[in-house]
């Protein structure tokens, strides 16, 4: 798909919303709006610090992929509302809405639109 023919899709993640192109994984949408998501693995599926919970628009994600689901059981098996950002891919029509639970809503880097 080339760029002229992604989707915009709308997505507000931790209380911060924006619009973004479909095809785009939930961590690259955080930072594209602004929203900061913690990540220590650098979104390989390893450490979980990047999980969301789908508050709405479960159907606007990807299907999880065998390596998410491993990676979810593996850390506490959680629900099937939380997703991971580095593997999750936002494929729309949208809005997605998602919430970092505690303490990763509050574990995260800064907020560079602020700084513009």
């Amino acid at each position: 798909m080339s760029n002229a023919e992604k989707s915009k899709v709308e997505v507000s993640i931790n209380g911060v919303s924006g619009v973004v192109d479909s095809g785009v994984t939930l961590l690259e949408a955080a930072a594209e709006i602004g929203s900061g998501v913690g990540h220590l693995c650098f979104g390989n599926a390893i450490c979980n610090t990047c999980r969301l919970e789908v508050v709405s628009g479960a159907e606007s994600l990807s299907e999880k992929s065998q390596k998410e689901k491993v990676s979810l059981n593996y850390h506490l098996s959680f629900d099937d509302d939380i997703r991971l950002g580095c593997q999750t891919r936002i494929v729309g029509p949208g809005p997605v809405v998602l919430q970092a639970p505690f303490p990763f809503n509050v574990i995260r880097p800064p907020d560079r639109k602020a700084a513009e």
